[in-house]
């Protein structure tokens, strides 16, 4: 058993005291709560219920009294013995990959992957091209959006024609055809997230994803203050970019299915 059971916390402020206002807490976590939040010694299982996943974000807290893999480690011995992951019937589970081997450890884990959530609060500078863009209609252009992304880049998650992206701005050659595409979607706490960022094969390399970037940052920043996007840890062209426009990575997550 953990040293002490499990405690729950019960408000957004109470949660961003004990992270010290972490970014992935202010910009991620909704207000209120959608799920149970419980806090261990040194970490914090955040419950996450969305149309794609039910899982448990495990956040190490900056004053636990000891180190992150301990307090990760005694979280997730509380989850596991205090019965909370089957209650809870969350099927995933999320922590910084430098504790990859601590979730190991706890649980029987199946296929998942790594990726960078990033966040900025600092507009950047117009690029060149984005004079050229247009808004797209997530359901007009659905079809077109959705046989682009499925081309040039088949793990986006823009999503055309579900409603998910409120904002789509797009890019087209001479004969009207798409070079780039990229949308802005809302996460569950209300901040703006980018996605389904797409940039034509043959067209790469001519800053036409940083120019959809920095347009659709931009929007967010005018009317929200943040900015948030998601990335595969392995991409790192991608990577590069987003730091060059002003991007932190607030962690990077390892996130595996329960087996």
């Amino acid at each position: 058993m953990p040293d002490r059971p499990l405690r729950p916390v019960r408000t957004h402020p109470d949660l961003l005291g004990l992270t010290r206002d972490d970014p992935f807490v202010r910009w991620a976590v909704p207000d209120p709560f959608e799920g149970a939040v419980l806090a261990g010694t040194g970490a914090v299982a955040v419950e996450r219920q969305s149309t794609h996943r039910h899982g448990l974000w495990l956040i190490p807290l900056p004053a636990g009294g000891t180190s992150p893999a301990d307090g990760l480690a005694d979280l997730l011995t509380g989850l596991r013995e205090e019965g909370h992951v089957a209650r809870l019937g969350v099927g995933s589970l999320s922590i910084p990959q430098p504790y990859a081997a601590v979730l190991a450890a706890h649980f029987d884990l199946a296929g998942g992957g790594e990726w960078d959530f990033m966040w900025t609060t600092s507009a950047p500078a117009s690029r060149p091209g984005e004079a050229a863009l247009q808004e797209l209609d997530d359901a007009a252009d659905a079809e077109e959006l959705a046989v682009f992304s499925a081309e040039h880049s088949p793990t986006a998650e823009g999503e055309p024609g579900t409603g998910r992206t409120v904002l789509w701005l797009g890019l087209r050659g001479a004969d009207g055809a798409l070079l780039a595409a990229g949308g802005m979607q809302r996460l569950s706490s209300g901040a703006p997230h980018l996605a389904g960022i797409v940039v034509h094969g043959a067209h790469r390399g001519r800053g036409l994803g940083a120019a959809i970037t920095a347009a659709l940052t931009r929007r967010a920043l005018a009317g929200h203050g943040v900015c948030t996007l998601g990335v595969y840890s392995a991409n790192a062209t991608a990577l590069s970019l987003y730091r060059r426009l002003g991007y932190r990575t607030a962690y990077p997550w390892h996130s595996r299915r329960l087996a």
